[in-house]
């Protein structure tokens, strides 16, 4: 079994539990801020919103800014 069929497979359990999903992302998130110093929290917080759209069955999947690899940073 391969790596993408690992993440199907991970995707389809949290799918099945969203509550626990979204309070592993929001402790997630939180950790995360607090190891960068809150230098990050936006960027952060979007990204654990695309997680919880994606597990509630939204097609979010690619929702990055133009331009791709950016260092996390969308031109608001």
């Amino acid at each position: 079994m391969g790596f993408a069929d690992e993440a199907k497979k991970a995707e389809e359990l949290a799918k099945k539990h969203p509550q626990q999903v979204g309070k592993a992302v929001e402790e997630g998130e939180k950790a995360a801020e607090d190891h960068t110093g809150h230098r990050y929290d936006e960027q952060i917080g979007e990204d654990g919103e695309q997680v919880e759209r994606r597990i509630a069955g939204g097609q979010d999947q690619q929702q990055a800014p133009e331009g791709g690899a950016d260092g996390g940073q969308s031109g608001s």
